[in-house]
């Protein structure tokens, strides 16, 4: 519901700046509009905000995941095995198809930081006019709704935790990977016990051995 709360918001802005249609590149982007988030961004993913419906472009590695998670009207998936290759494999061809041949002076939202400039030219070449959205879809995410400060403090206290689990772990002797894995333990296991279908993603840059170099 919520997806939808905000897709119906960002319309409005984009006829107020007169905008035919928006492409969002930014992972971050996309989940916040559609609740989507890749297992992992090996390849391209293309979503389209239309006046009347929405629109997914993933890779056939993704199709599973997206028909379950996605918030969307329309999924398009390019695959790269050859069985399936009569079904597309490029992702910018599926997204020029959709897109279509636009009206002149149609205004095309993108995200200047985000779309690379071979994709933004062919969008030109084919009579779009590009509108940086960056800030715009920013500024939205900034604003926080319930569900999202729950999970927020959440994620703040598994972090806290795994904080603690680690400097336990600090003796003489001991490895700062040996340090960095006690607390990594611990975050994974608690997260699993309270949100066992969550989706935990968890960075760390450990260097190894007895002494930092």
């Amino acid at each position: 519901m919520k997806n939808q709360i905000r897709v119906a918001s960002i319309r409005e802005w984009m006829d107020e700046k007169g905008m035919a249609a928006m492409l969002l590149a930014s992972p971050n982007n996309q989940f916040y509009v559609s609740n989507y988030k890749a297992i992992i961004y090996s390849r391209p993913l293309f979503y389209v905000l239309g006046k009347s419906e929405t629109a997914f472009i993933v890779p056939g590695l993704e199709e599973k995941h997206a028909r379950s998670l996605a918030s969307v009207d329309q999924l398009f998936v390019y695959y790269e095995h050859p069985e399936m290759a009569h079904k597309g494999t490029e992702p910018v061809d599926l997204l020029m198809s959709y897109l279509g041949k636009p009206e002149a002076g149609a205004k095309l939202g993108i995200e200047f930081n985000t779309i690379p400039i071979k994709l933004a030219k062919a969008l030109e070449a084919a009579g779009w006019e590009l509108v940086d959205v960056a800030s715009e879809m920013l500024q939205r995410r900034t604003i926080k709704d319930e569900t999202e400060l729950h999970w927020m403090r959440y994620a703040g206290k598994l972090v806290s935790n795994a904080v603690r689990a680690s400097l336990s772990a600090v003796q003489p002797g001991v490895s700062e990977l040996e340090v960095d894995d006690r607390g990594r333990k611990a975050l994974l296991l608690e997260a699993a016990e309270q949100y066992p279908k969550a989706n935990v993603f968890l960075n760390a840059i450990t260097p190894s051995g007895l002494e930092r170099s």
